[in-house]
């Protein structure tokens, strides 16, 4: 900043209205035309009426220029402003051009006290930007950023279902199933040495992912990012049905690690109505659900799944997993009408329903990864 300038424009003075006119020069774009603020204050007592910038943000009247214009009014005296006209104003920028942009010289940031040089390098911390800030996360639960990074698995306000508090998910009582100890002796072969290395890395904390999970959905999307997924499982099937080269397998592998974000209004509604499905399945059936984050295989660590819920009896064992579905075309048709819309649901000639078996198929590796 500067000029501040107590100025009236075509040297009309007002009785009522002191304009303030100045300019602010572009710390971004020295070279450039300053910004240039307006605002009007009334007299004698000091109330402001208006104030307007010309950058972006000034339409609002609250951008950062304006705050730094009303803090130097607040520290000195309009009176001792300069009175200047609007010819006058246009002129202000030609005549102090020069020795601001001496003053304001662009300097190299270590020539600033504030500047420390022994700043601790980044590679040398042991972890990884998704642990760190994880921490910070959980150490400041209600921050924006915390909210902000929450996923799919929203905290209800519903007393029928138990929120995923650290010491419930800790009382969790998980074992492992049979087939995860015989896959956990299943060969893998021909592993790459950048395969081993993220291999390497996959968590086995079980409890911890399945908070932190929860809770960051940064880290619930790193967690999935190089395992198995219940979500991701069966197009891996199918895509290996076919032989397949090198090449269209290289692909897919980097559309799969690195998927591209997905959304659409089915996902969306999906999103909307789960936390009220969830609630309404527990007080029906009158269980305790219990809402968690990624659940991964210790035996097997690139395996995982999210459920949509867990149903835990009173010793806080897994009775059962839940899986929530919740078609768009439900906003228009009735019960009826919507089970025979849905094609992964299989309607039997005595009424009973079922799932289809590529459906059961996925179920059944996910409720492996409880029992």
């Amino acid at each position: 900043m500067f000029g501040v300038h107590f100025s009236f424009p075509s040297g009309v003075v007002q009785a009522s209205v002191t304009q303030i006119s100045a300019l602010i020069v572009q710390t971004s774009h020295l070279q450039d035309m300053p910004h240039s603020i307006f605002g009007e204050l009334t007299k004698p007592g000091v109330e402001i009426i208006k104030f307007k910038c010309s950058c972006k943000a000034g339409a609002s009247e609250c951008c950062k220029h304006v705050v730094a214009i009303l803090l130097f009014l607040n520290r000195n005296s309009v009176a001792d402003l300069e009175i200047l006209s609007s010819t006058d104003i246009t002129c202000q920028w030609s005549k102090l051009k020069e020795p601001t942009l001496t003053h304001y010289k662009p300097l190299p940031i270590d020539t600033f006290d504030c500047y420390k040089k022994n700043v601790v390098d980044s590679n040398s911390v042991g972890d990884d930007a998704d642990t760190i800030r994880s921490r910070f996360i959980a150490a400041a639960p209600t921050s924006a950023i915390a909210l902000h990074s929450l996923g799919r698995h929203l905290p209800t306000n519903q007393s029928s279902v138990i929120l995923a508090e650290n010491t419930q998910l800790s009382r969790l009582n998980v074992s492992s199933h049979p087939l995860s100890v015989y896959l956990q002796n299943y060969p893998v072969m021909n592993m790459g040495d950048c395969c081993k290395v993220s291999f390497s890395k996959l968590s086995t904390d079980f409890y911890e992912v399945l908070y932190r999970s929860q809770k960051d959905k940064s880290f619930w999307d790193h967690c999935r990012q190089y395992r198995i997924t219940g979500s991701r499982c069966y197009g891996l099937y199918t895509f290996n049905k076919t032989f397949k080269t090198e090449e269209q397998w290289a692909l897919k592998a980097s559309r799969y690690f690195w998927p591209k974000p997905f959304t659409n209004k089915f996902v969306k509604y999906g999103l909307q109505y789960e936390n009220i499905a969830r609630d309404l399945y527990s007080k029906e059936f009158n269980t305790n659900i219990l809402e968690c984050g990624l659940v991964i295989d210790i035996n097997n660590p690139w395996l995982g799944y999210s459920p949509d819920g867990v149903i835990i009896d009173e010793y806080f064992l897994p009775i059962k997993i839940i899986e929530i579905k919740c078609p768009f075309d439900g906003k228009k048709l009735g019960i009826k009408d919507l089970l025979n819309s849905l094609k992964y649901i299989i309607k039997h000639p005595n009424g009973s329903l079922s799932l289809k078996k590529t459906i059961v198929t996925m179920h059944k590796y996910k409720r492996a990864l409880f029992y």
